[in-house]
């Protein structure tokens, strides 16, 4: 990587070895883009942390209820 670009010497050089150069620029959009992805996985961390702890409330309180039919519900049986 080169801040102020590169020479034809090493652009050619590059070419011929198979070398990959990037600007500063491309650089700065790797890292924004890097940024962006680990806060957004950062955010879906905590939705499926606070899903994970209201699933486990849901279940807790289906542990404690209590059925009561209504009465125009069908007979068991």
């Amino acid at each position: 990587m080169a801040p102020a670009g590169y020479t034809s010497g090493a652009l050619t050089l590059a070419r011929s070895t198979g070398v990959s150069l990037y600007d500063a620029d491309t650089v700065r959009q790797w890292i924004q883009k890097v940024d962006k992805i680990e806060k957004e996985r950062a955010s879906e961390s905590e939705i499926s942390d606070q899903n994970t702890a209201i699933n486990r409330e849901i279940a807790e309180a289906r542990k404690r209820a209590v059925w009561h039919p209504h009465p125009d519900d069908p007979p068991k049986g």
